[in-house]
């Protein structure tokens, strides 16, 4: 009995939507479309928007889609609405280069870039655009160039219309070889828009659609670092992180990766010792300059700060400047290691000779008549070595001429001279 009780509902549903189906027939639709359109009443233009979409999404491959898209365009720009307009006719340019609407809507955006200051900026790319429209091509292709131009022009006006058209994109072509590169697009923009977790969660669905990937390292540290950076959820980044590193040990990414592990060993879960080892693992792989270096640099501040075991963290600082002699980091870490030898070790020679070397090194960095004073004032108050602190000012008055720790050095070699002279006279 309820076998055919259900029966009998999914024939009437059946009914009822084949009927439906019927009466929103295309021709018909259009014809109504047209009919609105002629009037250009402002009252009805958002009524005839939503319309003229909905068309769209309903019949995107009908011959009626391209008179439709040149009248969407044409009602936004009546409307006042010049994104939106740049956006459709574009469109209309792009995925139905047969329109029979093509030299109008052409002319039409033309002239709306060539008239609206909005447009001034990116003005001739636009229509570099326009010209290099092609006249045929697959729909896939000509929609996926639009999508690639939407991305590019990256018109904030145009955000909702571009995550509306990579998902228009991904419905009508779900097995087209460029919905990857379309979700890994929508990815971005979910990351640059600040929407985090739908960022991450499209980097896991890209994961799990393409498993055979050459870019599951990129998804995976992407999410790693989104995890641990915006969605304060170490443990979740640890695991794709950790996969990363294990699946993919020579790719680009695992330094990154590995990187970002000792960060949460060490910020997270406060093991100190781990983070460290981690680090290290950075520095003798094969990780970018920058990661390199900053893994040594994390690995110098665990150590003076959090551990006290300064011998340690000077030579890591001390690694650095003679690693990565050219880095800017070399120049903090200089300073650094200048600080701890003054600071903590009271080696103050040490730290002299760590200032004198950051202005040899780096003669070109704004703070070095700065260190040079630094040092020979160590020499002078910490060290009494009189001569030495001389000849240093000395170097920095001819090095830095025109400076004002110039000025200083010379009112110090004047003070320390008739200090000299003093001492001498003395029976």
């Amino acid at each position: 009995m309820l076998g055919k009780l259900l029966f009998g509902l999914f024939m009437v549903s059946l009914f009822f939507t084949s009927a439906l189906r019927a009466q929103y027939d295309p021709e018909r639709s259009f014809r109504f479309l047209k009919e609105v359109y002629n009037r250009h009443e402002k009252a009805e233009r958002d009524y005839l928007t939503t319309e003229l979409a909905q068309f769209l999404e309903t019949f995107p491959e009908h011959p009626r889609a391209r008179g439709v898209q040149y009248m969407l365009a044409k009602v936004y720009q009546e409307a006042g609405r010049e994104h939106l307009a740049l956006a459709a006719y574009l469109k209309m340019l792009y995925v139905y280069p047969d329109s029979l609407n093509r030299r109008q809507g052409r002319e039409a955006v033309q002239e709306l870039i060539n008239t609206r200051k909005a447009f001034e900026e990116k003005r001739d790319w636009l229509n570099s655009v326009i010209n290099q429209a092609p006249v045929i091509h697959s729909r896939a292709d000509g929609f996926f160039q639009y999508l690639g131009i939407l991305r590019e022009a990256g018109y904030r006006k145009l955000n909702d219309w571009f995550e509306t058209s990579c998902r228009e994109f991904l419905t009508d072509f779900p097995g087209e070889t460029k919905s990857e590169q379309v979700l890994q697009w929508l990815a971005e923009f979910y990351q640059n828009q600040k929407r985090f977790r739908e960022a991450q969660l499209t980097y896991r669905k890209l994961e799990i659609l393409f498993p055979e990937s050459s870019l599951i390292p990129y998804y995976l540290f992407s999410q790693g670092k989104l995890l641990y950076h915006k969605l304060d959820d170490p443990q979740g980044a640890m695991v794709e992180l950790n996969r990363l590193v294990q699946e993919f040990p020579a790719s680009s990414r695992a330094p990154g990766a590995l990187f970002l592990i000792a960060q949460i060993k060490e910020t997270k879960q406060k093991d100190y010792e781990e983070a460290i080892r981690i680090y290290r693992q950075v520095t003798t792989g094969n990780a970018p300059e920058d990661v390199a270096v900053e893994a040594l640099w994390k690995i110098a501040g665990i150590e003076r700060k959090r551990r006290k075991n300064y011998r340690a963290a000077v030579d890591a600082y001390a690694e650095i400047v003679e690693k990565f002699p050219r880095h800017s980091r070399s120049i903090d870490a200089l300073e650094a290691m200048a600080d701890v030898f003054k600071d903590e070790l009271h080696e103050y020679r040490l730290a002299a000779e760590a200032l004198v070397k950051l202005a040899e090194m780096h003669p070109g960095y704004r703070k070095a008549p700065d260190r040079l004073l630094e040092a020979g004032e160590i020499y002078e108050k910490d060290l009494n070595s009189y001569q030495k602190a001389i000849s240093i000012y000395q170097s920095l008055m001819t090095k830095y001429p025109g400076h004002k720790k110039a000025r200083s050095a010379a009112k110090r070699i004047d003070k320390l001279q008739k200090k000299i002279d003093l001492e001498h006279s003395k029976p």
